[in-house]
């Protein structure tokens, strides 16, 4: 229950508001039932009136006084009903008939609805709805019925109203109370979750539901998070490591020239210049380690800036990178087999497109051996392109395809071969950021590198 009962939950706050609600939507119907009820019954009074009037007046115009007198002592006399009233007076205001002694003192006769009080037998008050009206000769009638019926069946309707609104506030509260506690031990394994990551235990995962629901969702998306958080901190750890032993061994070497330089004041200036150029080289070395590792990171850049790309041509920039490498492929006698579409355009920064075929042909060149050949082939697969790039190598490890793209790290076969294990990291980081799919494969002596393209 940890946060439901806080000052600032969420959770609560929303509870209280639907509890609110639901009481504030069953008191709303409840006084719109009670006031209709309340009207029909009023109009329902009224029509028994006027038809009541209606009755009296029809005795007055068959027999004037003495009917309407004879209809009042005939109802009088059968009904014995203390809700209706009705009373006949002379032009003198003296009594003429009726079933009560004195004309109601609020009840004029003006032929409309009136509401007054009126004393009983036992000189009880009720309330009454009645109407009077003066007849042709300056007799006055009235009518009217007492409202405690009405009274009585609206009170029974406002006692039910107030049970079923608490009613339903209180099972609203319950079942709210409920739903809220199963989304309360969901967030609360989150949190869990989320504050043992920041302490530092990047293994701890929320566990999935059984249903599949919109926390079940959540859950996978942060742990598929948590997963690629971690991922990116061993592959962190792993590349400071290796780049803390990749940039020893040159290091090491400017250290131990210096020392040399140092040591030996009696060289002369060829001696100094060997080993003032060694120091260069080794001083360059470190620095190609270091801008291979920008251009990673540069090229790792989650939202990168795709109003700098423009169409390429695949084709083309093939073509171009091919007539550059083709001269050293000779020189080993190695062939290139070339199957290109006759134009394939794809969006992207020319540069880096350039460099990520070019560290593919120059690692293919690389590690085939001396009269073999490499295979470049562009075509269509679907809506993309796809661009292939194989060579001919030695047997090459079992898990190669998940080590190959990891900073650092080299094949069995690279050993003896210049490099820092940079080259297909850097074009797996290009291609992510074309939004190109990117492969590699390995079938008995060929290794082959797959890029697929959206094609525009």
């Amino acid at each position: 229950m940890r946060f439901f009962f806080g000052k600032n939950s969420a959770l609560s706050a929303m509870v209280l508001t639907f509890v609110a609600l639901s009481f504030l939507l069953s008191s709303a119907l409840s006084i719109v039932m009670i006031k209709s009820t309340s009207s029909q019954l009023e109009s329902q009074m009224k029509a028994t009136l006027a038809a009541d009037q209606q009755s009296f007046m029809d005795l007055y115009d068959q027999r004037r006084l003495i009917g309407i007198r004879e209809g009042m002592e005939r109802r009088s006399s059968v009904e014995h009903d203390d809700t209706f009233i009705f009373m006949l007076l002379n032009r003198d205001g003296s009594r003429l008939g009726g079933n009560i002694q004195h004309w109601p003192e609020y009840l004029t006769p003006d032929t409309s609805f009136q509401t007054f009080k009126y004393s009983d037998s036992e000189d009880v008050s009720h309330t009454h709805i009645g109407i009077g009206q003066t007849l042709r000769g300056g007799f006055d009638l009235m009518v009217a019925r007492s409202t405690v019926q009405n009274d009585q069946m609206i009170a029974s309707q406002i006692v039910v109203a107030v049970t079923v609104t608490f009613g339903l506030t209180i099972i609203g509260a319950i079942v709210g109370f409920i739903l809220s506690r199963r989304i309360l031990h969901q967030i609360n394994g989150i949190n869990s979750v989320a504050a043992k990551v920041e302490a530092g235990f990047l293994n701890e995962r929320v566990t999935l539901g059984q249903q599949r629901n919109e926390f079940h969702e959540l859950a996978v998306n942060i742990n598929s998070m948590l997963h690629k958080i971690s991922s990116n901190q061993q592959r962190m750890n792993t590349l400071s490591e290796n780049l803390a032993h990749e940039l020893r061994t040159p290091l090491n070497r400017v250290k131990k020239t210096v020392y040399q330089l140092s040591s030996q004041c009696h060289l002369d200036k060829e001696g100094l210049q060997l080993l003032v150029e060694d120091i260069r080289s080794n001083i360059d070395a470190t620095m190609r380690t270091f801008d291979a590792v920008l251009e990673i990171v540069t090229a790792n850049e989650a939202m990168p800036d795709k109003t700098r790309f423009s169409p390429i041509d695949l084709v083309g920039i093939t073509k171009e990178i091919l007539a550059l490498f083709e001269p050293v492929g000779e020189e080993r006698d190695i062939r290139f087999l070339v199957d290109l579409l006759p134009q394939g355009r794809v969006l992207g920064e020319r540069q880096l497109i350039l460099q990520m075929i070019s560290n593919v042909i120059d690692n293919a060149l690389k590690f085939t051996p001396e009269g073999g050949q490499v295979s470049v082939g562009l075509n269509h697969v679907g809506a993309n392109l796809k661009l292939s790039v194989s060579n001919q190598c030695e047997p090459l490890l079992e898990n190669l395809d998940e080590i190959a793209f990891t900073q650092f790290q080299r094949g069995s076969n690279a050993r003896e071969k210049t490099g820092y294990g940079l080259g297909l990291p850097l074009v797996k980081a290009i291609a992510t950021r074309h939004d190109f799919d990117v492969r590699i494969s390995q079938k008995c002596r060929c290794f082959t590198v797959e890029f697929t393209c959206p094609v525009i």
